[in-house]
């Protein structure tokens, strides 16, 4: 920057008219107010003098405050003249800092260009490792998936001919429990006939002995008989539940473990 930008903020001194006449006028010459009054200076020599004096004491004083205020004002350029030269210093080595950042940020984006091909290409080596593992696994999974759909279809029909005699052996057991029903019907009349005739005979009185013991035997006999016959109908209405349990549908079975039999009729 030129010197002229700080010395136009300065403070500038403008001397007094009189000043000026009186610093270009000699010392022993009296100032031009005086010429129109030399009468006076002449009847009064000591106060001229003493005038002249009193000038030159004041053009001295001016010139010192002057040379001082030049002295000071010479420092103050001077200071701003390094202040200057340090501004200066401190903009070049900025501008070296941001021209060697510009270069580093330069080869960093450039770095980093390289870096981010690098991981694109990983990228697709990997996508194609991935493909090619998908593509095995899913063969391989086919093959195991068609496995067990035909071991699923087989136990399907398994269970399906499972089911298909366990609804025989139901209709089976239906039926022998409607007879066992009968027999047990025609069983408990009897033992009523059986024991209105040991009623008749005990009021008749005449009967023999024999006849008697006979019908205790054949009502032992009838009792023996219809308790065989609740306890098989009993076995048989226990094996219909444990039937009708077997019949509903089941989950798949696991591979290894047995597959759950028909259930025979007691």
């Amino acid at each position: 920057m030129p010197a002229d930008r700080y010395d136009d903020d300065l403070p500038k001194i403008v001397l007094e008219k009189e000043d000026r006449v009186s610093f270009h006028q000699p010392s022993g010459a009296t100032p031009t107010s005086s010429s129109s009054s030399a009468t006076d200076s002449l009847d009064e020599p000591k106060s001229s003098s003493g005038g002249s004096s009193f000038t030159v004491v004041l053009a001295l004083l001016i010139a010192l405050g002057a040379g001082g205020a030049s002295g000071w004002l010479y420092t103050q350029n001077e200071a701003q003249k390094k202040v200057l030269l340090d501004a200066q210093q401190r903009i070049a080595e900025l501008e070296n800092r941001l021209s060697a950042t510009d270069e580093e940020m330069g080869q960093s984006a450039v770095a980093l260009q390289v870096k981010v091909t690098e991981l694109g290409e990983k990228a697709d080596q990997l996508w194609e490792q991935m493909d090619k593992l998908w593509a095995s696994a899913w063969r391989r999974n086919q093959s195991e998936i068609k496995t067990l759909r035909q071991k699923v279809d087989n136990q399907s029909g398994d269970l399906s001919k499972q089911f298909s005699v366990v609804e025989s052996e139901l209709g089976l057991a239906t039926t022998t429990l409607g007879v066992l029903q009968e027999q047990l019907s025609a069983q408990q009349e009897r033992t009523q006939e059986l024991a209105s005739s040991i009623t008749a005979v005990a009021n008749k009185g005449g009967e023999s002995e024999q006849t008697i013991a006979n019908l205790r035997s054949m009502l032992v006999a009838t009792d023996n008989t219809n308790n065989a016959l609740l306890k098989r109908l009993n076995a048989l209405e226990e094996w219909r539940k444990e039937s009708e349990k077997s019949t509903t549908p089941t989950q798949t079975q696991p591979e290894g473990e047995p597959v759950v039999g028909s259930v025979t009729p007691p």
